[in-house]
C-alpha cells in the first residue's frame, strides 16, 4: 500500500518514517499488537495529517481500547499546533501544588500569578492552568480544579487502562485538560480545530482512510 500511503501522508512525513514510528509505538505499548492493524494505521494517518508524531515527545499518545486504537493528543501537541497557527505569541501550562503561592482573578481586571514553593514531592495538586498571549494583543487563561480532570478522564475512552496516559503520564493530561478549557478563547487554525475534533477518538478499523492537506481539508 506504499503508493496510496504516500498520497495520504504526503512528503513531509514519509512512509518509512511512519513505519519506524509504528514499530516504536508497538515496542512501547505491546498491547497495540492486539488492535486491528487498520485502526493503528488510521491513527498514524491522523497523526501524520496533523503533523504530530507519537512518541516520547508527548505530542500524541496511542493506546488500545479492545481491538481499536485511541488517538490522544498531548498538551505538547496542542502547544505545537498553537504556535504553528502564528496567531499565538506564547502559550504555557502549569500545575499548582499545596503550599504554592497562587492568585488569580477573572472579570474586567483578570490576572494570574503562580510562584511554586519547590518540587512537588508528595504534595497534592489544587489547580492547573493554561495561559496564552495573543499576537492580536491581550492575554487569556483558564484555571481548572481536580474535579475537572476527573471529569475529563471519565469521558476518555478506556481512560482507566494501564496503557492510558491518564495512568502513565497523568500530570501531562492535567495540563492538557487546562489547554482544552482554554481552546475556545484561542484563535484557531483549521489544523487546531481538527485536532480538537479528533482528540481521544477511537479509530474505527472499518472506516476508510482519508487524506488531508494538514490544514483540516480533505
Amino acid at each position: 500500500q506504499k503508493p496510496e500511503l504516500e498520497k495520504l501522508i504526503g512528503a513531509t512525513i514519509g512512509v518509512e518514517r511512519c513505519a519506524r514510528t509504528v514499530l516504536t509505538e508497538l515496542r512501547r505499548t505491546p498491547k497495540l499488537y492486539d488492535c486491528a492493524p487498520e485502526s493503528l494505521l488510521g491513527a498514524m494517518m491522523l497523526a501524520a495529517q496533523l503533523g504530530l508524531e507519537p512518541g516520547p515527545l508527548g505530542h500524541v499518545y496511542l493506546w488500545p481500547a479492545k481491538r481499536e486504537v485511541v488517538f490522544c493528543i498531548g498538551y505538547k501537541g496542542y502547544v505545537d499546533l498553537a504556535y504553528r497557527s502564528r496567531l499565538v505569541k506564547d502559550i504555557a501550562t502549569g500545575i499548582v501544588f499545596e503550599g504554592d503561592a497562587f492568585e488569580w482573578r477573572e472579570g474586567t481586571r483578570p490576572f494570574l500569578d503562580h510562584t511554586p514553593s519547590g518540587p512537588p514531592d508528595e504534595r497534592e495538586w489544587t489547580h492547573a492552568y493554561a495561559v496564552a498571549r495573543l499576537k492580536t494583543g491581550g492575554t487569556v487563561f483558564r484555571v481548572i480544579f481536580p474535579e475537572d480532570a476527573e471529569k475529563a478522564q471519565g469521558k476518555s475512552a478506556n481512560g482507566t487502562s494501564p496503557a492510558s496516559p491518564w495512568q502513565t503520564d497523568r500530570p501531562a493530561m492535567i495540563r492538557k485538560t487546562a489547554i482544552r478549557r482554554l481552546a475556545p478563547m484561542l484563535p484557531q487554525s483549521p489544523a487546531f480545530a481538527r485536532a480538537l475534533e479528533a482528540d481521544e477518538l477511537v479509530i474505527d478499523a472499518e472506516a476508510p482512510l482519508t487524506g488531508s492537506d494538514g490544514d483540516g481539508n480533505t
